[in-house]
């Protein structure tokens, strides 16, 4: 690896992040949601190969961080601990995903060391109060998670939250494009058929046309008498 790919590339422990980090600071905010969401897909990727993860402890959880070249941070995630699923797939499963929102709550709510997702009553009881602290978007998944113990990956919901938001952009911009239409019909008037415009225009030219031999007669009795006067 040369020198200016080491400058883009470090690894550290998720605890060693945590250190560097400040989930209050809506920069550092951005880069725990791009964190947890790769978490989240490293475990399902262990899962879709029959594995599930033996610990969530900070000391065991790996971070890769890279710099793409338009500067943007992306990240990597990888656990140090993880064991054969065997007969207990679908337990141990639903049980990662509910220790992973436990730690982002944790995590947005610079609280972790009082989150024992062993013993979640207290986080279940008053979940409403740690997500005063995290972002929006996500809320309502972690809601579903700890409160009702669904068992949903955070990149599925992401996914269908953003194809939802798509849709309601399309819906919106097609009910916009339905107002400027009947703004600009509105504005519009009919235009005239052809046979009405042949008629305005042949009365302008009669008006026109009749006026004529008034102004001459005006005419032939003025400038005799300017003639004369300058003569």
């Amino acid at each position: 690896m040369n020198q200016n790919n080491d400058k883009q590339f470090t690894q550290t422990t998720f605890e060693q992040f945590l250190n560097s980090h400040n989930s209050s600071r809506k920069t550092d905010e951005v880069e725990f949601q791009k964190l947890f969401l790769s978490l989240d897909k490293k475990m399902h990727l262990y899962h879709s190969n029959g594995y599930a993860i033996s610990s969530f402890r900070i000391q065991d959880i790996v971070v890769y961080q890279m710099i793409n070249n338009d500067g943007e941070i992306l990240y990597d995630v990888d656990f140090k601990k993880w064991i054969p699923e065997g007969n207990n797939k679908e337990e141990l499963e639903t049980q990662n995903v509910f220790y992973a929102a436990c730690l982002a709550v944790g995590t947005y709510n610079n609280c972790l060391s009082y989150i024992d997702p062993d013993h979640p009553e207290f986080l279940k009881n008053n979940f409403s109060l740690f997500a005063e602290n995290m972002p929006t978007e996500v809320v309502p998944y972690y809601r579903g998670v700890i409160e009702r113990g669904s068992f949903v990956y955070l990149d599925s919901y992401e996914t269908a939250r953003k194809n939802r938001n798509i849709r309601t952009m399309q819906e919106e911009e097609r009910k916009m494009k339905e107002q400027e239409e009947e703004m600009h019909k509105n504005m519009n008037p009919p235009k005239s058929s052809r046979k009405n415009d042949k008629w305005g225009t042949s009365e302008s030219a009669f008006i026109n046309l009749s006026l004529f031999p008034f102004v001459m007669a005006i005419l032939s009795i003025v400038i005799p008498i300017i003639i004369g006067i300058f003569a």
